[in-house]
């Protein structure tokens, strides 16, 4: 974590703490640690992905919203970051590509369906194989590794394993859609 960071974090009482080395890896950059708020820690990842098969011209630079900054008192910044027809793409990689499969995945996913149409410009194959591993996904592991970081009145909504089935239903809908025949 860069000084300049810590410096802006701290003009509006925001602190780290047990912050963990930098994981890299081929296609990402991970830093865990706590943000101190009010006294209270929160356990946080921040996570910089750079996917080969996207490329850079997919990318935007962009502010915040500004609501969001507003209602969290940090100045504004402008930073790059895949458009989400890009973002899209890269999750159904990620889906089909893992040897673990994630919740998260599948979530966000569920999340980024209205760029759905960005499907067609993945491999079918690819997207035979995410939607392959769709099925590895219970709603056991989704209670697991995606609730307990969502607000809780986003939690609350996600405690049923209706909510879990409307998700998976959803997103294999899209994911199917986009093997048929491009119909104007």
């Amino acid at each position: 974590m860069g000084r300049p960071l810590l410096i802006e974090l701290a003009t509006v009482g925001i602190t780290l703490s047990e912050i963990k080395p930098a994981r890299q890896t081929e296609t990402t950059q991970r830093w865990e640690f706590h943000v101190l708020y009010d006294g209270y820690p929160l356990p946080t990842r921040l996570e910089f992905s750079r996917r080969k098969n996207e490329h850079f011209q997919d990318c935007v630079s962009t502010p915040p919203s500004a609501s969001l900054l507003a209602a969290q008192h940090v100045i504004p910044f402008v930073f790059t970051h895949y458009t989400a027809p890009a973002a899209y793409r890269q999750k159904i990689n990620a889906l089909a590509a893992r040897t673990q499969v994630q919740a998260r995945d599948v979530f966000d996913l569920h999340h980024l369906s209205p760029h759905a149409a960005a499907a067609r410009d993945v491999p079918p194959k690819l997207l035979e194989q995410a939607i392959e591993q769709l099925s590895l996904i219970g709603f056991s592991m989704f209670h697991d590794q995606v609730v307990p970081f969502l607000p809780a009145d986003l939690a609350s909504h996600y405690t049923a394993p209706e909510a879990w089935k409307a998700i998976v239903e959803k997103v294999r809908h899209d994911l199917m859609a986009a093997l048929l025949p491009f119909t104007p």
